[in-house]
């Protein structure tokens, strides 16, 4: 599904309405499926800048994930969701909540 995404939270933190509307991503593609972590099977939704096939500049295209999602609310074209993303790397690595406002693009 081709879809612009605004993020509502930062680190975990709420952003102003203001913050979150003028900042939203470029059209790309969302999808849902399922990761093992550790010994668990996790929804995964994903948004790609590209085609989720499509390498470019060496990187697959994912621009970010929404772990365990759920569907808040769904409206004329627009779905909210709730979830956890993953910041940081390594041992520093930790899940946060997440929001995300899709809007689906022709």
């Amino acid at each position: 599904m081709k879809v612009i995404v605004y993020t509502l939270r930062n680190q975990g933190r709420k952003l102003a309405e203001s913050a979150w509307r003028n900042n939203p991503t470029k059209p790309g593609t969302m999808s849902l499926s399922s990761t093992t972590y550790g010994e668990r099977r996790v929804e995964l939704l994903t948004f790609y800048e590209t085609q989720p096939n499509q390498v470019v500049a060496g990187k697959n295209g994912l621009a970010m994930a929404l772990y365990e999602p759920r569907l808040i609310t769904l409206g004329s074209g627009r779905m909210r969701f709730a979830g956890f993303e993953s910041v940081g790397t390594g041992q520093e690595a930790r899940g946060v909540v997440q929001e995300w406002i899709t809007e689906v693009v022709p």
